[in-house]
């Protein structure tokens, strides 16, 4: 070996130094990884066969796995569909989830047509990035006897979403 013990602590308490200096001034950069999250919703009215436009809300369940964070989620949604038929739907939405590692807020938009969604959007706080997915909608029928209409008035998802 070269070097006293003594030289070899000091340069090893310097590395050490300038190595949590270096992870300090890195800047904060967006998570990469996926996540997955399934629940329910429910239609401010109901879809019918030709909307229309409403509120929805939704809350899920899920996991989410990032260069950052791996943990738990779950969320609670707000969000509007612009066309609200069966048939298919278009809008927005905004929300938190509540992860291991703190929250997340998350922001995006949606198309939905029949049983299949596409959703895009941003995530800040505990993971931080875009995300891109989609979700399998399985609609829940709701009924109202005078006069008999029958509508979707809730409905259930599974989504994956890819997070950059």
């Amino acid at each position: 070996m070269f070097g006293s013990l003594k030289v070899r602590v000091v340069i090893a308490a310097a590395a050490a130094a300038v190595g949590t200096v270096g992870v300090a001034a890195q800047p904060a950069s967006a998570a990469t990884g996926t996540a997955t999250i399934t629940g329910t919703g429910a239609f401010a009215v109901g879809l019918g066969v030709s909307g229309p436009a409403q509120a929805f809300n939704f809350t899920g369940q899920g996991a989410v796995a990032t260069t950052t964070v791996q943990t738990t989620l779950a969320c609670a949604i707000a969000g509007y569909d612009n066309v609200g038929s069966v048939l298919q739907g278009q809008g927005n939405f905004n929300g938190n989830c509540v992860t291991g590692a703190g929250g997340v807020a998350v922001a995006g938009n949606f198309t939905r047509a029949g049983t299949f969604v596409n959703v895009a959007g941003a995530a800040n706080g505990a993971v931080t990035g875009s995300f891109t997915g989609s979700c399998v909608f399985a609609p829940l029928p709701g009924v109202t006897t005078n006069p008999i209409v029958v509508r979707v008035d809730g409905f259930a998802v599974t989504c994956v979403f890819a997070i950059t």
